[in-house]
C-alpha cells in the first residue's frame, strides 16, 4: 500500500512539474510571438512576391499569437514529457529494457527534428513557388496579384504542418515496431488488411474532408507500408543467407 502511495504522490508532482513546465514555455513562446511570426513567413518573404500581410479581423493578430506559442510549446513539450516518463518508469526497468527504450524515443524525436527542417526548408519553399507561379499565367490577360491573409496563411502552414508530420512518421513507426517489438515479415502479411484499414481510419479523422486527396493519401499510406513490408522480407532472406 505505501509504495502505491508514494507512486501516486510522484506522479502528482511530475504532474505538477510538467503542468509548470509547459505553462514556462507558453508565455516564453508568447513573448517572442512576432520573432515566431516572422521564422514562419520567412519562406513566402523570401520569394519577394509580398512584404505585407493584412487582416479582417481585430482578433487575428492575437489568435495568430496564441496559435504560434501553442504550436511552439507543443513541439517543445515532448523532451520535457520524456524525460519525466522515462525518470517514473526507469527504476522497475531491466538495463537492456531502459536502453532500447532511450534508443526508440531518442530515434522518433531525431527524425521527427529532420522532418521539422525538411518541411520547412524544402517542402514548403518548393510549395510556395509552385502556387506563385499561377499568379504569371494570367498577368498577359488579367490585372492579378497575390495579397496574404494572415490568419488563412497560417492556418494553411499550420494544417500542412501537422499533416506531413503524420504522415511522413507512419513507414518509420512500422520499422521501428519491426526492430523493437519483433514484428516479423509474417506478422505484417498475416494482418495487412488491419493495416490498410487502420490507414483508412487515419485518413478518415486526420485529412482534409475531400474525397480525391484522401484517395491519394490513402494509396500513399498504403505503398509505405508495403514498401516496408517488401524492405523487411529483403533483410530478412538476407540475414538468412548470412547465417
Amino acid at each position: 500500500m505505501i509504495p502505491l502511495i508514494e507512486h501516486s504522490l510522484e506522479v502528482k508532482w511530475r504532474v505538477i512539474y510538467l503542468f509548470i513546465g509547459i505553462i514556462f514555455y507558453f508565455l516564453i513562446f508568447y513573448s517572442y510571438s512576432a520573432e515566431l511570426f516572422y521564422i514562419i513567413a520567412k519562406p513566402l518573404l523570401i520569394l519577394g512576391k509580398t512584404d505585407k500581410f493584412i487582416y479582417t479581423n481585430l482578433i487575428d493578430i492575437f489568435l495568430i499569437e496564441l496559435k504560434l506559442a501553442i504550436l511552439f510549446t507543443f513541439l517543445s513539450s515532448f523532451l520535457l514529457i520524456f524525460y519525466h516518463f522515462i525518470t517514473f518508469i526507469v527504476p522497475g526497468l531491466y538495463v537492456y529494457e531502459v536502453k532500447n527504450l532511450i534508443k526508440f524515443f531518442s530515434i522518433i524525436v531525431s527524425v521527427g527534428f529532420i522532418f521539422i527542417l525538411l518541411f520547412y526548408y524544402i517542402v514548403i519553399p518548393v510549395l510556395w513557388y509552385f502556387l506563385l507561379m499561377k499568379e504569371n499565367i494570367f498577368v498577359s490577360i488579367i490585372s492579378i496579384f497575390f495579397e496574404a491573409r494572415i490568419s488563412e496563411y497560417f492556418s494553411l502552414i499550420f494544417n500542412l504542418f501537422f499533416l506531413f508530420i503524420f504522415f511522413i512518421q507512419i513507414p518509420f513507426l512500422v520499422i521501428l515496431f519491426y526492430y523493437f517489438l519483433f514484428l516479423n515479415y509474417n506478422f505484417y502479411k498475416q494482418y495487412r488488411l488491419f493495416f490498410i484499414m487502420v490507414c483508412f481510419i487515419y485518413i478518415s479523422i486526420f485529412s482534409p474532408p475531400d474525397f480525391l486527396t484522401q484517395l491519394f493519401l490513402l494509396f500513399f499510406l498504403i505503398f509505405c507500408v508495403e514498401i516496408c513490408i517488401f524492405l523487411e522480407c529483403i533483410w530478412s532472406g538476407y540475414k538468412v543467407l548470412n547465417k
